[in-house]
């Protein structure tokens, strides 16, 4: 018998025992598509139509037209044989689906195409109704052009290959969907953490600020290491800071007293005086006091900073923390002689 493949209508033979191994399905060696031989049985390939020759690696192969009448059966056997085989095949198909309503379709093969070759298991190759080396519908495969088949196969293994291949989507494991979900949450977490931290370090300078803009004299006085911050803070926010005043952080460093060189009857007196205090603070007044030999205060007076500072620096000037100036004070000699002298600074 022979059958025809509706898809690229190559015609090639097969043995009922064949098509009974496989329900019918032939596996074409030439499209590689698998399809229901028995609507495509025939009794000679005069019955087909011309078969379309294909060239495969320098090697046309062509069905052999000329089977030997000797070595098939007569027409009238093929019928028969036929018409039973669709019956045999009919009520297989039927025993498979009992309940089946819907047509039948080939056997799921897992995205791949089933092995001509199997098609063939168990088949006697003696068989005188088969042509000597056409033992199966495979023999048909060699009808086709190498280089398609192999194109085809190819484009399959690629497509097989790429369902098998796991998605982006496809679900975790358990492992690794309690470990996604078990750094994700300690990511949170630290976000969390950070953000917390960022706006309680925001909240303590916003109370900070408003501590030293409505009580800023308070906060020098308890904080004086930071009256230098506080300063520029209150420049910044507009506080007004009361001015700090220590007269009793400045020290004498050096003194002096003598007759004047070029006035009579007026003495000279000359200081050197530092502020010890860690800020800065107006120049002091400077209060000058001569004793008798009875440590009576025989003389005094108060010297503004214009007046011993003069024209070198400016009455507004502040004076640095740990910086030195010099005073220089010239005074009426008293009538009493004085021993002794002492500076106060107010």
């Amino acid at each position: 018998m022979y059958t025809r493949c509706p898809h690229c209508l190559t015609v090639f033979v097969v043995a009922a025992e064949q098509l009974k191994a496989a329900h019918g399905n032939v596996l074409c060696g030439t499209c590689l598509e698998s399809f229901d031989a028995i609507p495509h049985l025939s009794d000679g390939p005069e019955q087909a139509p011309p078969e379309m020759p294909l060239e495969g690696e320098g090697l046309d192969v062509q069905i052999d037209a000329g089977i030997d009448g000797d070595q098939g059966a007569d027409a009238g056997d093929t019928r028969i044989a036929r018409a039973q085989l669709t019956s045999t095949l009919d009520a297989a198909r039927a025993a498979a689906s009992p309940h089946d309503d819907a047509p039948w379709a080939p056997p799921p093969t897992g995205g791949l195409q089933p092995d001509v070759a199997a098609l063939g298991d168990g088949v006697d190759d003696s068989d005188p109704k088969v042509p000597p080396g056409d033992g199966s519908a495979a023999a048909a495969g060699e009808h086709y052009d190498n280089g398609d088949r192999a194109n085809g196969s190819t484009a399959r293994r690629v497509s097989v290959l790429e369902k098998s291949r796991p998605g982006i989507d496809a679900p975790l494991p358990d492992v690794l969907r309690e470990d996604a979900e078990e750094f994700a949450a300690s990511t949170a977490a630290r976000r969390r953490s950070i953000g917390y931290g960022i706006a309680g370090v925001a909240l303590l300078v916003l109370l900070a600020g408003q501590y030293v803009f409505f009580m800023p004299e308070d906060a020098v006085r308890r904080y004086p290491q930071w009256r230098g911050a506080i300063e520029s803070l209150c420049v910044q926010i507009g506080c007004v800071l009361p001015e700090s005043r220590d007269p009793a952080r400045i020290r004498v460093v050096s003194r002096s007293v003598r007759v004047h060189p070029r006035l009579e009857g007026v003495m000279q007196i000359k200081a050197t005086l530092t502020n010890t205090a860690p800020f800065r603070q107006p120049y002091p007044q400077v209060r000058f006091t001569l004793f008798n030999v009875n440590g009576q205060t025989i003389a005094t007076r108060d010297f503004q900073p214009s007046e011993y500072l003069g024209r070198r620096v400016a009455a507004s000037a502040r004076l640095r923390p740990q910086t030195s100036f010099q005073v220089e004070l010239d005074v009426l000699a008293p009538e009493e002689a004085a021993v002794s002298f002492e500076f106060q600074f107010l």
